[in-house]
Formats: C-alpha cells, sequence, structure tokens
C-alpha cells in the first residue's frame, strides 16, 4: 500500500514538472518577434499561394445569380464557397506582404486580384469578377497604409469602375471632357452657331475718341 501511495506521488509530480516545463517552454511574441518569425516563412510561401489560388479563381465557372441564389445547385455551391475561400486568402495574404514589407510578393498578389476583376479586358464579368473588385476594394480600405507603389492597379481598376458606372447611368464620361476639341470638329453646327456666325462683327472703334 506504501508503495502505490509512493508511484502515485511520483506520478503527480512528474506530471506537475512536465506541465511547468511546457508552460515555460511558450510565451508570447512581441510584433517586433512576429514579424522575424513570419516574415521568412510567408517568404518561401507565397508564391505556392498566389499560383494555386490563381489556379482555382481561373477554373470555377460557378457563382452567385442576380438575386444571390447560388446557380448550378450543389455545383454552384461548391463554386462559390470555393472563390469566397480564394479570395478570403489573398486579401489575408496581401495584407500579410504589406505589413511583412514584402514588395515583390505584395505587388504580385494584388496585380493578381486585379486580373480578376476583368476591368481591364473586355470579357464577360460573372458574379466571381464582381467578388473580386470587392476583395481588391477592401484590401484598399484596410491595408492603404502599407501598399506603396501597388496603388497604381488598384487605382486603375477603381478608375474603370467608374467609367463603366457613368457609362451606365447615361452619365457624361472623361471622353467628352478631354476630347471636346476633336469630338466636336466634325459636328453640324446648330442655329445658335450659323446665326452667330452670320451676325456682322463690331465697328472698330474711333480715333476721335476723348481719353
Amino acid at each position: 500500500r506504501k508503495q502505490a501511495h509512493a508511484k502515485k506521488a511520483s506520478a503527480d509530480k512528474a506530471g506537475g514538472d512536465a506541465a511547468k516545463g511546457g508552460e515555460a517552454g511558450f510565451r508570447r511574441l512581441s510584433g517586433g518577434e512576429v514579424q522575424e518569425v513570419l516574415r521568412p516563412m510567408f517568404a518561401v510561401a507565397w508564391g505556392p499561394i498566389v499560383g494555386s489560388l490563381s489556379h482555382t479563381l481561373e477554373t470555377t465557372h460557378s457563382g452567385t445569380g442576380a438575386h444571390g441564389e447560388s446557380q448550378g445547385g450543389a455545383h454552384g455551391e461548391d463554386g462559390v464557397s470555393s472563390v469566397s475561400i480564394c479570395l478570403e486568402t489573398m486579401t489575408d495574404a496581401i495584407h500579410l506582404a504589406a505589413t511583412l514589407d514584402l514588395p515583390t510578393a505584395r505587388e504580385t498578389l494584388i496585380n493578381s486580384l486585379a486580373k480578376f476583376t476583368t476591368l481591364d479586358s473586355v470579357k464577360e464579368m460573372k458574379p466571381k469578377h464582381v467578388e473580386c473588385v470587392k476583395a481588391l476594394l477592401q484590401v484598399a480600405v484596410r491595408d492603404g497604409n502599407h501598399l506603396a507603389e501597388s496603388w497604381e492597379p488598384v487605382l486603375q481598376c477603381i478608375s474603370r469602375l467608374s467609367r463603366l458606372s457613368e457609362a451606365a447611368q447615361g452619365s457624361a464620361t472623361d471622353d467628352l471632357f478631354f476630347g471636346g476639341s476633336s469630338a466636336n470638329s466634325g459636328a453640324t453646327p446648330g442655329p445658335g452657331s450659323q446665326a452667330a456666325a452670320a451676325r456682322p462683327p463690331p465697328p472698330p472703334p474711333s480715333s476721335s475718341t476723348s481719353w
């Protein structure tokens, strides 16, 4: 009986020492230490991440309908889930690349996301492309202070999106303001312009005018 109590006390002591050793083996890292640990890991992993996400977005053809319902039944739901996971992963990867100051990874990820918006091409815009536009705007809002030179593709997509919105609403586009002289050079003059052209010029001032 004494031997049993001795064995139990020894086991309890060993378990307590192991627990203390486990607690002593882990500690919370500070901000600078986290970057030192994550930076080399992400510098190796971002390339395969871009390749896998781009391939999945390119080959996924399902999406949501005009009223938010999924298309294609079970396959449509799988497509929506795949696109959502890919975009969430890509935005998180851009956040890491921006905060860890990895310019090559940041520019590659943002350019890849901007490409999938299809705003720079004449391709048909599908629901997944609209989700890519939303993800790009989310990146601009969340990580704008760390984008540096990567702002260029973001601003280009915003500009193209604005032009599409104005064209859809029938508003005047930039072409009418910046290309007005060339656009109106071959236009037929209206009645007002014809009357102005037929009006005689004013007489010259008299030389006897007193000052």
